[in-house]
């Protein structure tokens, strides 16, 4: 009876300090970690392209949404610093 008290009284232990265990591990959302940085999609980027070089390095072009058709096809010159939709 007693051995049962005592092993009763443990298990009940051993939960509750597995319960403070798990609630003391919840993170603020506020604190930025590397965890959280490079295992949530929350800082992933907007992907580029595909970007296809031209002019012998001075310009590229690229795929963008338009607002008449899905994609245009856009050139950005590097030295104007400028962007013009080809097409």
């Amino acid at each position: 009876m007693i051995q049962r008290r005592r092993l009763l009284l443990t298990l009940l232990l051993l939960q509750l300090l597995f319960v403070a265990h798990v609630y003391a591990q919840q993170t603020d959302p506020s604190v930025l970690t590397l965890n959280r940085i490079f295992s949530s999609r929350e800082f992933r980027s907007e992907s580029f392209g595909p970007a296809r070089w031209i002019e012998d390095g001075r310009a590229y072009t690229t795929l963008e949404p338009s607002a008449t058709t899905k994609t245009r096809v856009t050139s950005f010159v590097m030295k104007l610093r400028a962007a013009a939709a080809v097409c």
